[in-house]
């Protein structure tokens, strides 16, 4: 007879095994086992033996073994004792027991306390209770849930350190370490804080979730009386989230309470981090961690608003009287890192900011002066300018503040910037920031030897030859007293050209580490801010997440504390920064947003529509003349072009029908109308034009005012909106139309009357939003002539829900001088706030983004659907059958946003479904759909991830080669699994369709490539392409490389499709989607071209109203983002607003632009024309940037030239060529003589 004990946890192993040989010495039979080894320990189960679990974290962990043991107890009639960890646990694993209630209860109260007395007394009372012995046993002994070390019990040195002020640092440990003396770590932690002269409070902790109304005991710990013992930094050792985190990945509880523990202490907490493996598996592991411990001690700790820090804690095994243990050792040199960090953080609090040393850091891609300050969304100058005055303000010593970010940039500019070709030789030799070569080789001779050689490889001996001028390394930045500006180095690849093309995994140059190190050792700046999304540094080589020394983040940011801005809609890019940098975010609003509208012949097409609908039946002789007008208006702007009208049609009425929808489209487009400026909430038409982006789609459970309409005109069809060129088929009513104004035949004409009256509402209900819900709808009601049930009520929960959150935005502000005096920053939701998302407000938080287990959810199932029905339905139609192999991009940005629509396309053109869990809904399996209730073929699909996708979610890229393996073993028809006919062609027994780039690395090149200009073909771009993306990743393989296998899927693509979930920006405002999907279709073009192929189908579907998915030809998409935003001057005169970064997007947009043109020839010559004709040689606009950003000038001119030098602008106007030549040259001249 022998009791088996099976453990969930590695430190339960450690104390279970380590009393193992006293249990023997006392005669009791007994072992110890890891859950997951019970199937290898099934047969050895005999009549007489006893099983007893201890299982953490609920039923949802393990449940399949916990069943299975139970299945087998009754079968064997064994006494099965199932146990939960912790008194809050699920209490539900108890009724797995086949054991009596009154043993088992017994049993609990043992190891609910769980060391090695209990442990002994516990299984002498089994074996007297079932082997039949007479050991006796005694009863448990209490033990509290909480409490600090025994030898740091008396808190007066707490005290005492307070009155000298010294810094105090807080750590938490998990109890069940201590009870099983698993707390190498720990100790060496201890040791480390004391040895820099800090002062610790090593606290052991039982279950952090605790009931709301009760006072959490940490606080009671760590408090004392009147916050007197109040440490300064928290390093937290724990797992898991202390708030509830909901199946879509929201916070359900702390709302109210400050969102939690850690805001009521109001202190910042550094998230250690303890690996499920050994140090030497670490080291070797590229991912840095398992996709269940990134869930549980990653993700699940961010939406506590925690700060991601160092790995330092790993199991290793050892043998212990006679037994082989596992238990935790500590890494010294992550520990030490991580306690510089937390002195520094320490620091924060104690220092006055009169004395404190701050480094804000602008992002410059490409290194050119026309793009300093590229942040997505945000005015870069004025929120800079926001953030010195919000410092002086605070204390810090902020000398000569300019009046504005322009004049801010000149002056950066007119010091020293990376422009080469704009430098001086004074500039480089009075840099006001330098590092001598010496002082560098001293800091490189401390790096780590594989970082050393590597650098020697790719960048020669230091200093290097890069940015370096007379033995010193310039640092280009300006001082404002105690303030550094600078603009963030180069990732190198402009000073390596070469290695575009074959060294993808080169790393940062001496110059960008010294940049960093030079912060730190002779600045000696308290704290990082890095302003705007995003730099490169989170994207350097190494780990996905949990950084060794040798990975070039963590090599660049050491131990400062890293302060990151970041817009709220982009929680992908945003995580991946807190994961690799430490950093906390502080999140800002989108730019302010509106409805392009029509303009200039846009508008006069318009007119001439309404006017030939109107003479129609009063004036018929008329008609003729303005058919020929539209006609002509619409050849000389090229809309027939894009139509594919070559000839005046003989159905005029069809013509005027596509002229419309595609004018509706056009109009109805939501666009950015300016930047964000950090703070500021957006005043007059930009706050009432955002109220109706806010309110336009549902936002659970409020219905937006698009529903809301369409239910009063009896509309139904949740996708009515899909196609707006469609004739109206409902009744709209009269006072609706006399509202309005004007005639309404189409959707998109009802779509354009929709948004009319929201915006009249709630211009209207403004200045009475204080008023009872009655009142307002009573103007409403005034105002419309009639009543719209449902309308009120949005326009409440838009003014009293949604606008409170939208002027807390001095936050963002706020929060941030809050983290540097070393305050925890609250943690927020993050998403596109637009897209029925507007409660994720307010922003000035610290966000966090979903649970990567719970994807893809059953609402983006869904989604996904709608997305794989639409795009077969399009190819279906424009080929008469179904397509046999798609290439998919997928972004982990995107599907944090929407919970996973990419995914559950995919999933859904394989033919397979997910299978949720139905107790918590996260995703734990897939299984294929029977091709009965499909009705259609398993689609092969290809997919191109992102690195920060692969950094992410691994668990998805598992599910996903899951799915494909599956589909291709399906004993089916191979005309109706594609998958299975492809992998039989193939003869291979591998199976491949999950590509990216190799492990640590990220991009795809091509925007390396177009920005140097190191490229003659589209072949060339291509190669280039598939070098940095042709690694596989699958179930067991994480990143081998699989080029040809790689090339050889492209060459049987049928489409390439990549999706957009938002309208907060555009295909032109970001140079992703030109890298990823124009890399990806040029790619697959290429190597069709060679096979003598018609090119790929280029999709590019549109979720961004999750109730009307378009699936659009990539052509369709750039002639509406062209004409709804480039050259809309309603953009243009709000970029004229922002004075350099206006002109930086406008530069930014011919660049993208151009890019998308190298990779997919998506760009008309007459688009080229109008970019030249609005942003260069409009004479206001000219004047305008010849102000603020002259540079962007000579940027665009050279990238036009170079498009036509190319062929990229097949037939251009000479003289129009001409005037962009003399244009780039007299301001090139005007920039030489100010230098």
């Amino acid at each position: 007879m022998s009791i088996y004990i099976f453990v969930s946890t590695s430190s339960d192993y450690h104390v279970f095994s380590k009393n193992i040989p006293v249990a023997k010495e006392l005669g009791i039979e007994v072992y110890a086992f890891y859950l997951s080894q019970f199937d290898s320990i099934e047969k050895k189960l005999s009549v007489g033996d006893i099983l007893v679990t201890r299982n953490l974290g609920g039923l949802s962990f393990n449940k399949e073994s916990l069943e299975k043991m139970n299945q087998i107890s009754h079968a064997k009639n064994l006494p099965f004792i199932c146990l939960p960890g912790y008194k809050n646990d699920d209490p539900s694993i108890l009724s797995l027991s086949t054991a009596p209630v009154p043993v088992c209860q017994k049993m609990f109260s043992y190891y609910e306390a769980c060391h090695s007395e209990h442990i002994i007394e516990s299984l002498k009372y089994l074996s007297d209770l079932y082997c039949g012995t007479s050991l006796g046993w005694q009863d448990p002994k209490p033990f509290h849930e909480f409490g600090f070390l025994p030898e740091y019990a008396d808190k007066k040195y707490i005290k005492q350190a307070k009155k000298e002020n010294k810094k105090i640092i807080a750590v938490l440990l998990y109890r069940t370490h201590y009870l099983a003396d698993d707390i190498q770590p720990i100790k060496q932690l201890i040791t480390e804080i004391e040895s820099t002269g800090s002062v610790v409070m090593p606290l052991y902790c039982s279950m952090m979730k605790q009931p709301q109304d009760e006072i959490h005991p940490v606080e009671k710990y760590l408090l004392g009386e009147n916050s007197a013992t109040l440490p300064h930094v928290i390093i937290d050792c724990l797992s898991y989230a202390t708030v509830d985190v909901s199946t879509t990945g929201n916070v359900t509880q702390g709302e109210d309470d400050l969102r939690g523990l850690f805001a009521r202490m109001n202190i910042p907490v550094l998230h250690a981090l303890y690996c499920s493996e050994s140090e030497s598996q670490w080291r070797d592991n590229k991912k840095g961690m398992s996709p269940r411990d990134m869930g549980m001690k990653v993700v699940l700790p961010e939406f506590d608003g925690k700060i991601v820090a160092h790995p330092i804690a790993f199991i290793e095994e050892k043998m212990l009287n006679g037994q082989l243990i596992s238990q935790y050792e500590g890494n010294q040199e992550r520990i030490i890192n991580l306690v510089g960090l937390a002195n520094r953080f320490a620091g924060l609090a104690l220092k006055e900011n009169k004395d404190k040393k701050i480094s804000i850091i602008l992002t410059n891609y490409p290194t050119q002066n026309a793009r300093i300050g590229n942040a997505v969304g945000l005015d870069t100058p004025a929120s800079l300018i926001c953030i010195l005055k919000e410092l002086k303000e605070q204390g810090y010593k902020v000398d000569s503040i300019p009046k504005n970010g322009d004049d801010l940039i000149h002056s950066l500019i007119d010091q020293i910037s990376y422009d080469t070709e704009f430098l001086t030789e004074d500039q480089k030799r009075l840099a006001p920031a330098q590092v001598h070569q010496q002082a560098y080789k001293k800091w490189h001779e401390k790096f780590p030897e594989k970082s050393k050689k590597e650098m020697l490889k790719d960048w020669g001996e230091p200093p290097g030859n890069v940015y370096l001028h007379e033995e010193k390394l310039y640092l280009p930045g300006i001082f404002f007293g105690n303030v550094f500006v600078g603009i963030q180095p180069p990732r190198g690849f402009g000073e390596n050209p070469v290695a575009i093309y074959h060294s993808p995994d080169i790393v940062p140059t001496h110059h960008y580490l010294a940049f960093y190190r030079w912060l730190k050792e002779d600045f000696k700046t308290d704290a990082v801010i890095h302003l705007g999304k995003h730099g490169n540094l989170e994207w350097l080589p190494g780990k996905a997440v949990a950084l060794a020394d040798t990975c070039y983040p963590d090599l660049a940011i050491a131990d400062l504390p890293f302060f990151y801005y970041f817009i709220i809609n982009n929680p992908g890019e945003g995580s991946q920064a807190k994961r690799r940098t430490h950093s906390v975010l502080v999140d800002h609003m989108v730019p302010p947003m509106t409805r392009a509208d029509l303009y200039d012949d846009l508008a006069r097409i318009e007119q001439l529509i309404e006017e030939w609908t109107y003479i129609q039946s009063v004036d018929p002789d008329k008609v003729d003349i303005v058919q020929n007008q539209i006609w002509e208006l619409c050849e000389s702007t090229h809309i027939n072009h894009d139509l594919g009208f070559n000839q005046a049609p003989e159905n005029f009425k069809e013509y005027r029908k596509a002229i419309n929808g595609f004018l509706c489209e056009i109009g109805n487009t939501q666009i950015r109308e300016g930047l964000h400026i950090l703070g500021k909430v957006p005043e007059g038409d930009q706050l009432i034009n955002l109220f109706v982006s806010l309110a336009r789609i549902d936002t659970p459970p409020v219905k937006g005012t698009q529903t809301i309409l369409m239910e009063f005109c009896g509309i139904t069809h949740t996708g009515y909106f899909s196609d707006q060129s469609l004739p109206l088929e409902h009744k709209v009513p009269k006072q609706l139309l006399d509202f309005y104004q004007k005639p309404v035949t189409s959707r998109g004409d009802l779509l354009k009357l929709f948004d009319t009256i929201s915006y009249a509402v709630f211009e209207k209900c403004f200045v009475q939003m204080s008023q009872p819900i009655q009142s307002l709808e009573e103007e409403i009601n005034k105002l419309l002539k009639l009543k719209i049930p449902g309308l009120s009520k949005t326009v409440v929960f838009i003014f009293q829900q949604i606008f409170p959150k939208l002027q807390q935005m001095a936050d963002e502000l706020t929060s941030l001088t809050e983290g540097l005096n070393g305050k925890y920053i609250k943690p927020g939701p993050s998403g596109a706030p637009t897209r029925g998302m507007a409660t994720i407000l307010p922003t000035g938080r610290n966000f966090y983004s979903v649970d990567i287990h719970s994807l893809p959810t059953t609402t983006s199932w869904i989604m996904g659907k709608k997305l794989a029905d639409g795009l077969l339905t399009r190819f279906k139609k424009e080929s008469e059958k179904y397509p046999e192999s798609i290439a998919m991009v997928l972004w982990g940005t995107s599907n944090m946003r929407t919970k996973g629509d990419d995914i559950a396309q995919i999933l859904y053109l394989l033919g397979v479904r997910p299978i949720w869990k139905p107790e918590n809904k996260r995703v734990i399996g897939v299984e294929p759909i029977p091709l009965d209730k499909l009705k259609r073929p398993r689609i092969d699909v290809s997919i191109r991830i992102s690195g920060f996708f692969r950094d992410a979610f691994q668990n998805l890229i598992n599910l996903m080669d899951q799915a494909i393996q599956m589909v291709a073993n399906l004993d089916e028809p191979i005309e109706m699994n594609f998958v299975r006919k492809h992998h039989l062609e193939s003869k291979s027994k591998e199976l491949f369709r999950i590509f990216g780039s190799a492990p640590g690395r990220y991009g795809t090149g091509i925007l390396e490539a177009i920005t140097t200009k190191n490229w003659e073909s589209k072949q060339d771009l291509a190669d280039i392409f598939m070098t940095w993306s042709g690694f596989a990743y699958t179930q067991n393989d994480y990143g081998i490389e699989k080029k040809e296998e790689f090339k050889k899927q492209l060459s049987q693509m049928d489409v390439v499709s990549q999706n957009q979930d938002n309208r907060e920006h555009d295909i032109f405002d970001s140079d992703d989607y030109l890298q990823f999907h124009g890399g990806l279709i040029n790619a697959v073009n290429q190597i069709k071209e060679g096979q003598g192929k018609q090119k790929v189908k280029e999709y590019f579907g549109d979720s961004s109203n999750p109730a009307a998915v378009k699936i659009k030809s990539l052509k369709e998409e750039v002639k509406q983002v062209y004409r709804a935003r480039v050259v809309n001057p309603k953009w243009i005169d709000a970029m004229k607003l922002h004075g350099y970064k206006g002109g930086l997007e406008m530069a930014a947009t011919v660049d993208y632009m151009f890019g998308y043109d190298a990779t997919t020839d998506a760009i008309e010559d007459h688009m080229y024309e109008g970019v030249t004709d609005k942003y260069l040689l409009d004479e206001d606009t000219q004047k305008f940037l010849k102000e603020k950003n002259p540079w962007a000038i000579r940027a665009m001119g050279e990238r036009l030239m170079e498009a036509a030098n190319r062929g990229l602008w097949k037939k251009p106007d000479q003289d129009q060529l001409l005037e962009i030549e003399s244009l780039v040259a007299s301001v090139e001249g005007d920039i030489e003589e100010s230098l």
